[in-house]
């Protein structure tokens, strides 16, 4: 069954984490929203194999941002998008079963004032096809043992 939200985003987006039972994967251009970010731990709580990969860049790296150590010594694995183009990607797939995409950013700009959309989609085929681009996005990217703030004001919106 597949699902499309355009109101009340950030809310499903906890429920499908919240619903996981073994692993989650993300592949998120900027991350800033708290509440999303502690459902992610509390997920984390209960044994949940998280893979996050962002970008290493002032929106999601700055001194304000999200605290991404506290994520890793949870237990979650941050990888940093390190290829010369830019990841704009925006999904997350949960137990393999669901993948979640759209326009959402998960950032507070994003819940807050955009317009946004998500879809939810278990098809099997589908979820495949999304599960080779996050190992070919890893393959891409720097998995990251410790995270240390950039020291930047963030001036940036998203």
């Amino acid at each position: 069954m597949n699902q499309v939200y355009f109101e009340n985003i950030e809310t499903e987006i906890i429920k499908l984490i919240s619903s996981a039972k073994t692993e989650i994967k993300i592949a998120m251009s900027w991350f800033t929203n708290a509440k999303i970010f502690s459902t992610l731990l509390e997920s984390l709580k209960y044994g949940i194999d998280i893979e996050l990969i962002i970008n290493n860049d002032l929106i999601n790296n700055n001194k304000n941002s999200l605290n991404f150590e506290q994520f890793i010594e949870n237990g979650g694995k941050l990888f940093f998008f390190k290829n010369e183009y830019f990841m704009h990607h925006k999904f997350m797939i949960i137990d393999n079963k669901h993948v979640e995409t759209g326009s959402y950013n998960f950032t507070e700009i994003a819940e807050n004032i955009n317009i946004e959309n998500i879809i939810i989609i278990s098809d099997n085929e589908i979820i495949s096809k999304f599960l080779v681009e996050f190992a070919n996005l890893k393959l891409l990217s720097d998995l990251t043992s410790e995270f240390k703030r950039k020291h930047i004001a963030n001036n940036f919106s998203v």
